[in-house]
């Protein structure tokens, strides 16, 4: 049985430790967690030299960070797949003026919008902004 994890892992250094020790068969980096797009693309360079796979954690985050984790995951030459767990969230649901894609046939379609290829909603965004 494989094991997956890392997804509170925060550097590239925690996941060597978890590589060279083989403590896992699959990374789950967080791209809100790890560092963002250059420490993420860092991790999974690291984990391709040592032929283990990416499967990109989203959980419970929010709309943005599944947006950017889907950029990510699409340019990664050893993605094994995306995880696509969906717990009820309101800045996941909410903060967009379209919802993120959903799965079709096992597949998740990547946004093509510039940027990471979502639109925030200002109504939405002023109501959670409130202090």
């Amino acid at each position: 049985m494989a094991v997956a994890g890392g997804e509170s892992e925060f550097t590239r250094w925690a996941f060597k430790d978890l590589l060279v020790r083989e403590a896992i068969d699959i990374i789950q980096p967080d791209l809100g967690r790890c560092g963002g797009f250059t420490e993420a693309r860092k991790i999974a360079a690291l984990a391709s030299a040592f032929d283990v796979p990416v499967a990109p954690h989203t959980g419970a985050s929010s709309a943005v960070s599944i947006a950017a984790a889907m950029q990510w995951a699409a340019a990664l030459p050893n993605m094994l797949l995306f995880e696509y767990m969906y717990p009820p969230n309101p800045l996941r649901e909410e903060l967009l003026v379209e919802p993120l894609p959903i799965v079709k046939d096992s597949c998740i379609p990547v946004p093509q919008r510039p940027g990471l290829g979502v639109e925030l909603d200002p109504k939405a965004l002023a109501r959670f902004w409130q202090s």
